[in-house]
């Protein structure tokens, strides 16, 4: 079988629903989080496999719209994930910048990707994006 192709749909900049309330705007960092900066920049994917049923055809725009509508609300709520990281190290500014979402289809389906070797990691997290070690 030939190796499943990654097809990138659409890149978007999702905002929080609602401002930060300013007096949440500077947030410091935690002592953990100042020894290791590597983990203030976390990815992760979430793979949602196509339901086939005959009399209830869904859009892939549709969900994608309804990912990115609950993205925005649970941002508002945890404003601390659409910030900046200030060069002091020390503080996180909550300037409401937003996340990336990425949609994307793979080739293939679901159940014939090998979960547990890294061609599920290099479908999902590509090296040539911004969660790769070097950036």
């Amino acid at each position: 079988m030939a190796s499943p192709r990654l097809d990138l749909i659409s890149t978007k900049i999702i905002k929080p629903s609602s401002p930060t309330p300013l007096i949440h705007r500077i947030q410091k960092l935690s002592i953990v989080d100042q020894l290791n900066p590597c983990s203030n920049y976390m990815s992760f994917g979430m793979f949602f496999p196509k339901q086939y049923n005959p009399t209830l055809l869904v859009d892939p725009t549709h969900i994608s719209t309804i990912l990115e509508n609950s993205l925005s609300r649970a941002l508002a709520s945890y404003y601390p994930l659409a910030r900046t990281i200030r060069d002091d190290g020390l503080h996180v500014e909550c300037n409401d910048v937003g996340d990336k979402f990425l949609q994307a289809k793979i080739d293939c389906p679901m159940s014939e990707i090998n979960h547990s070797s890294s061609e599920a990691e290099d479908l999902v997290f590509p090296k040539d994006l911004p969660w790769t070690p070097s950036k």
